[in-house]
């Protein structure tokens, strides 16, 4: 009984960390160039904080193609993660995202009038101590290591963060951006193979490119 309470205890203090209006800077990774504008939108989905921005002189109808670039993953190989694990989670997202956005737009591979260009990242932070807050950006493998070994009496849990920028492929002005961030608790029980990370990663790399382009919902 003492475990439920604490652990539950630890889920909220975590949310209540992440759940801050704009994104917290140890959780910023440079990926993007500028997170002050990012505000947390309503999410219903538990365990998950989603943060955007859309530029209001964005209109979709001005655009008509998209440019893909490859998912940036943050992880190096290791003894258990070798290069072509990692090559084969790139490849798997990237076919996913083209073939969900070719459903709507032309895909293009040059800059172009009316073509806006998608730029993606995955990478996570570490969160341990007092107020649960997210201290260091660290390789996807130790994220899912984190979460999959968090028990109640463990201070040390993670957040995966995906970031998706879109810009505009001529002028390089920002059309919008988002960063979404699941605690361990989301996917401890559902990330137990490389495969189950691929899965899930498709869904929430569709669901930050939806995002950074005004569809909240």
């Amino acid at each position: 009984m003492k475990k439920t309470v604490l652990l539950g205890a630890l889920s909220l203090s975590l949310l209540a960390a992440c759940a801050t209006k704009t994104v917290p800077s140890s959780q910023q990774s440079g990926f993007l160039n500028d997170y002050s504008k990012l505000q947390l939108a309503p999410n219903t989905d538990d365990g998950m904080n989603t943060y955007t921005y859309v530029s209001p002189t964005f209109k979709r109808s001005d655009y008509n193609a998209v440019m893909l670039d490859p998912v940036t993953i943050y992880q190096k190989a290791t003894e258990s993660i070798t290069q072509e694990n990692i090559y084969q989670v790139r490849q798997a997202l990237d076919d996913s995202l083209k073939t969900a956005v070719s459903k709507q737009f032309n895909v293009v591979t040059t800059p172009g009038k009316g073509t806006a260009r998608v730029s993606i990242a995955i990478t996570g932070a570490e969160v341990e101590g007092e107020g649960f807050k997210p201290r260091n950006l660290m390789p996807i493998s130790a994220v899912l290591a984190l979460g999959a070994k968090a028990t109640g009496l463990d201070n040390k849990q993670a957040v995966l963060l995906i970031e998706a920028k879109i810009i505009d492929s001529q002028s390089g002005a920002l059309i919008g951006e988002a960063v979404s961030s699941m605690s361990s608790e989301k996917f401890r029980s559902e990330v137990k193979t490389k495969q189950q990370f691929q899965v899930l990663a498709e869904t929430w790399v569709k669901s930050a490119v939806k995002a950074a382009a005004g569809y909240t919902k």
